[in-house]
């Protein structure tokens, strides 16, 4: 990307040809941001995060941001896939849960039964 003084910048986006969108354009945030918290990187490592985020067009702080929330996804316990709905009898006391999951996910759906049996759901 190369930088451009006031003046430079009116002349090239007088040709319409300049006007078309470079590329998708983004997405605003799911949710408003909260406060600003400021973060000291080495030089080195800012430099290698600048070269990233310029790649991948996006901003600094984008780019940073979007990497936090992947790392925060890694981390926290993922949610077992499928959709689960238990079913209760009124006449009896049995229940069943009954899961549009593949058959792959049978042995996951028993676990997850016997845990909420455990803590008495």
């Amino acid at each position: 990307m190369t930088r451009m003084d006031d003046a430079a910048a009116f002349d090239n986006y007088e040709n319409p040809n300049n006007m078309k969108p470079a590329g998708p354009g983004r997405f605003l945030p799911r949710q408003a941001l909260s406060s600003h918290v400021p973060i000291r990187f080495a030089p080195e490592i800012l430099a290698q995060v600048k070269v990233i985020a310029a790649a991948e067009n996006m901003t600094v702080s984008g780019w940073i941001r979007q990497e936090v929330e992947k790392a925060i996804d890694r981390r926290l316990p993922r949610p077992h896939t499928g959709f689960y709905v238990l079913v209760t009898d009124t006449n009896s006391s049995d229940a069943r849960v009954m899961s549009d999951a593949s058959a792959a996910d049978d042995d996951k759906l028993d676990e997850d039964v016997r845990n909420l049996e455990a803590v008495g759901i």
